[in-house]
């Protein structure tokens, strides 16, 4: 993740897939995913609640096909705390729910 771009412009997105990272103080705190990364980002629930509890919060995004697969594998390393609508997807790793 770390070669992931930092994103402060958000106009500068490309309306294509991608995942992206939300982290605070250098934790990651959501993963996901998306078809259309320009829209999504904009509109993010998770980031505007980010926005409003604080001050900095940094995106981080990747167009790699690759990285996009392996949404499932990053959430259940990072475990990020807003991606909690997940620890039931995956029951067979007993480890991610907290």
């Amino acid at each position: 993740m770390d070669t992931w771009e930092v994103v402060k412009d958000y106009d500068n997105l490309r309306p294509t897939y991608g995942i992206y990272a939300f982290t605070v103080d250098d934790v990651v705190v959501y993963i996901g995913r998306t078809k259309s990364m320009w829209t999504r980002i904009r509109r993010h629930p998770v980031l505007k609640l980010l926005r409003e509890q604080v001050a900095e919060v940094c995106v981080r995004i990747s167009y790699s096909l690759d990285d996009y697969d392996r949404e499932k594998a990053l959430i259940q390393e990072y475990l990020p705390h807003y991606n909690c609508e997940h620890r039931n997807k995956w029951p067979d790793n007993p480890e991610y729910v907290r």
